[in-house]
């Protein structure tokens, strides 16, 4: 029987497989409503960030990968505006649905929620170098937990690879993680033309789950509010056209947002690990 791997299955949480499916309208050629309007407010707008991807199709933006760009504090700890909690940030809407790596997001001592986006090359370096290091370390150690929001805003196919990793979480929150990492391995691989189909052939060769299932969700885009959700909550949060985006939180408690491929030492600096 094909399965995931055992430590992804030992490491990972995600959305309670009793939780009934929201349903969402179908755009499959023009994209979701809510990515248009982010696209096209963000088409005049020159934005600042540190080796982040573009919105819109427009590439990396410069910066030092090993940096990273925050809010907060000079020493990288920063401060919640105002005290603002997780319950409460843009960020955390919906949170208990979305795919997560160590302990429940709202009780951890630490907490990560990532924005990023399946076709942007600095968040498949981001999750290659930074988070599997801090899964290794501080997840494994209980102290962490890390969400991750699908936040498609950079190539066309971006949006389509969303579209699947959220019908693959409704089905098994266990195998969203290694399909994302097939999407940042093979990135150059793939077209708005061809993504499904490659997702097809991977999920029936790697999993035991209904592939067609998972791409004909994909394509009527069934879980299309979950996606605008996180893109309406990272417009609200000032996440912007440029991925990744993370946010910070200690003891439940917002720290700051960092923008772009960050080192492992500026997200535990930011986290106070």
């Amino acid at each position: 029987m094909k399965q995931t791997s055992r430590s992804d299955r030992e490491r990972t949480a995600g959305v309670d497989d009793g939780r009934p499916a929201r349903r969402g309208g179908r755009e499959p050629e023009g994209g979701s409503r809510s990515r248009r309007r982010l696209l096209l407010a963000l088409g005049g707008v020159s934005t600042i960030a540190v080796a982040g991807c573009l919105g819109n199709g427009g590439g990396e933006a410069d910066g030092d990968e090993d940096a990273g760009s925050e809010g907060g504090n000079e020493d990288g700890g920063g401060e919640g505006a105002d005290g603002e909690t997780l319950e409460s940030h843009p960020v955390g809407v919906d949170l208990a649905e979305k795919p997560r790596l160590g302990p429940d997001p709202f009780d951890a001592p630490a907490t990560l929620v990532v924005l990023d986006d399946p076709s942007c090359p600095r968040c498949a370096a981001y999750h290659q170098g930074t988070v599997a290091e801090l899964r290794e370390s501080h997840v494994a150690a209980g102290e962490l937990s890390i969400v991750y929001r699908p936040y498609p805003v950079v190539y066309d196919w971006g949006e389509r690879a969303a579209h699947a990793l959220e019908a693959t979480v409704e089905r098994d929150p266990e195998a969203f993680w290694p399909l994302l990492g097939y999407y940042f391995d093979e990135q150059s691989s793939f077209t708005s033309d061809t993504v499904l189909e490659r997702t097809a052939s991977w999920l029936t060769a790697e999993t035991d789950l209904d592939a067609a299932g998972i791409v004909a969700d994909a394509r009527e885009e069934t879980f299309a509010d979950r996606i605008e959700t996180t893109l309406e909550a990272g417009s609200a949060a000032g996440a912007g056209g440029v991925t990744p985006v993370s946010y910070t939180f200690v003891d439940g408690v917002f720290q700051s947002p960092i923008n772009g491929s960050a080192s492992t030492t500026a997200i535990e600096t930011a986290l106070q690990l």
